[in-house]
């Protein structure tokens, strides 16, 4: 039997801006933030070659991937390379929010309403209140959102049944063209 001729292989993969994403715990990166990094690799080592002016060149990366400069330099102003995450898509959320227009003693008082009588709805309570009572549908609302739901102790729910004849009070038959048929009537 022969040896084993020439030595271990060992694949290794260079991925860009190694050393700055490794700085802590290496992240996995989404595909978008991968993009980017790879556009701003590019831009810095590829683009010098393919300038004029041997120097990098933003609009040469932009027409090569096909991105608007101004987004161009969005990302490399983001960019932090001791950060991997500065790449991420960043939250769309607003960063303030419209609250309720009604105040916490409006919801006090339409819980104690509701609680002494649940049949009041938001129609009926602006006729209960004194005045400086919202919109009929604002009260609507601030029911809903604060679940302001009772039921009085001697009422219980009706559930309802499920399935063909269990659910079924009354049954009535009728015949057409010679075919028996039953109907249902709950």
């Amino acid at each position: 039997m022969r040896g084993r001729i020439g030595c271990p292989t060992r694949i290794i993969t260079a991925i860009p801006h190694m050393k700055e994403l490794a700085g802590g715990q290496a992240k996995e990166l989404s595909d978008k933030a991968k993009f980017r990094l790879k556009v701003l690799d590019w831009h810095r080592n590829s683009s010098p070659r393919f300038s004029i002016s041997g120097l990098p060149d933003a609009s040469l990366t932009c027409r090569h991937f096909g991105i608007h400069r101004s987004m161009f330099y969005r990302w490399k102003d983001r960019f932090d390379p001791k950060r991997s995450e500065s790449l991420e898509n960043k939250s769309r959320r607003p960063k303030k929010r419209r609250g309720p227009g009604y105040s916490w003693e409006l919801v006090g008082k339409v819980k104690d309403m509701r609680k002494a009588d649940p049949t009041y709805s938001g129609k009926k309570l602006p006729a209960a209140d004194d005045g400086g009572v919202p919109s009929v549908a604002t009260l609507g609302r601030l029911i809903r959102r604060n679940n302001l739901f009772f039921r009085p102790d001697g009422i219980k729910q009706r559930r309802k049944r499920s399935g063909g004849a269990k659910g079924c009070t009354s049954r009535r038959a009728w015949q057409a063209g010679g075919i028996r048929h039953e109907t249902c009537w709950a």
